[in-house]
């Protein structure tokens, strides 16, 4: 029997005001500096089941400021461990701006394959 396959990605949510233009939201991958054992370990709570008969999902609702500071985390452990490559501080930089504009964070885990 195969185990399937599992992905997450990250659905930022604007912080909508009156006084500002109306904002889209953005979907981006699971950042790959982030630790996705302690994710789901740290979040674990947050979790909703999102499944069907059909496929196998979950989202986990977060503040951004959560995120930020998981960010902040894990990039940190990268970083100790010798394992951050220099594109990974572009990337990390446009994570964060697109994080401070967001309101809420909702991180999808589904099944495919």
């Amino acid at each position: 029997m195969t185990v399937p396959a599992r992905a997450e990605r990250l659905y930022l949510y604007p912080d909508l005001h009156v006084d500002r233009p109306a904002e889209t939201g953005q979907i981006l991958d699971f950042p790959v500096w982030w630790d996705r054992r302690a994710f789901f370990s740290q979040f674990e709570k947050r979790t909703v089941d999102c499944s069907n008969p059909m496929d196998d999902k979950s989202a986990y609702l977060l503040f951004v400021d959560e995120a930020v500071a998981f960010d902040k985390e894990c990039l940190a452990e990268r970083l100790n461990a010798g394992t951050v490559g220099p594109h990974i501080y572009d990337r990390q930089a446009e994570l964060i701006a697109a994080l401070r504009r967001s309101k809420w964070v909702i991180v999808e885990s589904y099944e495919w394959g």
